[in-house]
């Protein structure tokens, strides 16, 4: 496998990890690609850690996943047209 990219989901904590997936996250954010997997999972647990106290406050969790950048730019995107198709129902 070339680059890695890391997506963190940002879940409830009202979910168990392995519930904590793409269509449940309340959040999904693209981190920095990586050369090899494990600098992927070394770098998104980091970044996680950085942010459990602050998603803790807020009820939430991160479950970090690590895809080749062309999935990942496919998840961004299906992320994205749920968030609008859920706004865009809310205004109605």
């Amino acid at each position: 496998m070339g680059t890695v990219s890391t997506i963190m989901l940002v879940c409830s904590i009202n979910l168990s990890h392995q519930d904590c997936r793409l269509d449940t996250a309340n959040e999904v954010i693209r981190g920095a690609d990586a050369p090899r997997l494990m600098d992927c999972v070394m770098r998104g647990e980091a970044t996680a850690a950085a942010a459990a106290p602050a998603l803790a406050a807020r009820g939430e969790f991160t479950r970090i996943i690590c895809v080749a950048p062309e999935k990942a730019d496919a998840i961004l995107r299906d992320y994205e047209a749920r968030e609008a198709q859920a706004k865009s129902a809310a205004e109605n």
